[in-house]
């Protein structure tokens, strides 16, 4: 099935199809139709880079403890699959390099290691794979993208605004939001799926900035964003997420 287009970006893969950050889920929300997957990714304490969500291992393997604390053999051992259903059992948690391998979409990359030594073993992993044109790269640790974008300009960044609380108007939201990213050089800005609106889609863009809506939860907020005009948005439930964005 062909993406469609506004960009639909699987989160975490076809998470809720598939056991989530896994190869299954990936390659299924390709075939399915998602334009973009994203993903997570941590570094191991012998510095290999995994694609996990959470900083502990507890909630979707079969181990335990911090991913950071555990050597790559260790997780590689570990099932990724059954948490989810027994159906996957023998999902394993996957290498970076392994994501990296899945051609034809683009990638969401977050970042969720420590240090100067995890960020270039992640941008030099995504650049010796020739991927780094088809990567947008994301963390809530803003220095780590500001170096990343000193140390290769033309890599894209995306940024996670905060959430749109009772009582901060929209202007606020939407004046953090551009001087951040604008005095950060992002290119991409993320605003919540229930946030969305075709005020803050249309001065974002006039800004320059290529608009996410982010963790859309249910068809409403789907639509919404797209009314909006935003140019991609994430979701769990892919299937509907395609339908909608292809106008169904």
């Amino acid at each position: 099935m062909a993406a469609v287009s506004p960009t639909v970006v699987a989160h975490r893969g076809a998470s809720a199809a598939r056991p989530e950050n896994t190869m299954t889920a990936f390659e299924w929300a390709k075939t399915a139709g998602a334009g973009a997957i994203e993903f997570d990714v941590h570094a191991t304490s012998d510095g290999a880079l995994v694609v996990h969500h959470d900083f502990t291992l507890d909630r979707t393997t079969s181990g335990t403890g911090l991913v950071v604390e555990r050597p790559l053999a260790y997780v590689r051992a570990l099932d990724a699959g059954s948490w989810f259903d027994p159906a996957y059992s023998g999902e394993r948690v996957p290498l970076l390099d392994e994501v990296l391998a899945i051609e034809g979409i683009e990638l969401e990359l977050e970042l969720k290691g420590f240090g100067a030594t995890f960020l270039e073993a992640a941008v030099e992993t995504v650049v010796a794979r020739g991927a780094l044109g088809r990567t947008e790269f994301t963390s809530f640790n803003l220095p780590m993208l500001v170096a990343l974008k000193r140390a290769h300009p033309e890599a894209r960044l995306g940024l996670f605004t905060r959430r749109r609380e009772p009582w901060m108007p929209e202007s606020i939201l939407l004046r953090q939001a551009v001087s951040v990213a604008s005095l950060g050089g992002f290119d991409v800005v993320h605003v919540f799926a229930a946030d969305v609106t075709p005020r803050i889609v249309a001065a974002l863009h006039a800004e320059g900035f290529v608009v996410h809506a982010n963790d859309a939860a249910d068809e409403g907020e789907m639509r919404g964003a797209l009314g909006a005009g935003v140019d991609r948005f994430s979701a769990n439930d892919l299937g509907l997420a395609v339908e909608v964005a292809a106008g169904g």
